[in-house]
């Protein structure tokens, strides 16, 4: 930020910013323009200069206002599993058509090594030797 007085000033979550999206398109192209330093659930992701954004859909808003709550929870579901938002997975899940993909398990490796073996993790750990 630009002051008179030299100031070190930052970001924080009270400066931040929405981004509706009406096409998956735009929600990848916000999230490769901006190169997220840090991410979160539910699309907010933080810059390099420590703005927060949260780069959502505008579909989200429709299918939240339904009277059907069965549809509302299974959208609530899906959206609450979600770094960056993916729309087709929420059609999905309002149509009840939606399977929720495995989160990674994270295991300790033997050698001290981090590994990927399709959708299990190997926690990388510290060494005791």
């Amino acid at each position: 930020m630009d002051s008179a007085p030299e100031g070190k000033f930052a970001f924080n979550e009270a400066i931040s910013f929405i981004v509706p999206c009406d096409t998956q398109e735009e929600i990848d192209y916000f999230w490769e323009g901006f190169p997220p330093v840090r991410t979160g659930q539910c699309g907010w992701l933080k810059d390099r200069f420590g703005v927060s954004w949260q780069i959502t859909p505008t579909i989200l808003n429709e299918m939240l206002v339904s009277t059907d709550k069965d549809r509302m929870a299974r959208v609530t579901q899906a959206f609450l599993k979600m770094k960056k938002f993916n729309i087709d997975a929420l059609k999905r899940a309002y149509e009840g058509k939606y399977e929720a993909q495995p989160e990674p398990i994270s295991v300790e490796h033997d050698d001290c090594a981090s590994q990927t073996q399709g959708r299990i993790r190997v926690a990388k750990r510290p060494c005791d030797r």
